[in-house]
């Protein structure tokens, strides 16, 4: 993949949380009432990414999905006590699927648009908090995406 592809997507896969913070600050009265909804669409994005992720990669698509509803039900479970790390931990975890997911380009494209959404509801989430404190909290996504890439090369 070309380099200039790759860093673009990535930027643009990052910057939906930009675009929840857009969100956030346009419908700022209708958040208290979608938050869980908010919080169900995250739980169901990393589920996707990660059943992708393993089904594109040759696992059984039983096997996958079964995967992806244990890690779901986990998220539902853990996210009660880690609320504020679970998006954080998702990002990192994004950045790596991000650069496996680059050797396939139909799943390439999946992940990035499954990333970019992730953040939409995210930014949402955060838009009381500082932009930069929100966009650095999120950065290590970006980090290692640019790390694995320029290493494989």
């Amino acid at each position: 993949m070309l380099p200039l592809t790759y860093i673009l997507t990535l930027a643009v896969a990052y910057f939906g949380i930009v675009g929840g913070l857009i969100l956030g600050k346009i419908a700022e009265e209708e958040l208290k009432e979608g938050r869980k909804y908010f919080l169900l669409l995250q739980n169901i994005l990393v589920t996707l990414a990660l059943t992708f992720m393993l089904t594109f990669n040759k696992l059984n698509i039983i096997l996958s999905s079964f995967i992806g509803i244990v890690v779901f039900l986990c998220l539902i479970y853990f996210r009660k006590r880690y609320e504020k790390y679970v998006p954080k931990i998702t990002y990192v975890l994004f950045g790596f699927i991000f650069y496996f997911s680059s050797k396939m380009q139909e799943l390439f494209i999946i992940e990035s648009i499954v990333i970019f959404l992730y953040g939409l509801p995210t930014g949402s989430l955060d838009f009381k908090k500082k932009i930069v404190k929100i966009l650095l909290g999120y950065s290590p996504f970006v980090m290692i995406g640019l790390v694995l890439y320029l290493v494989g090369l």
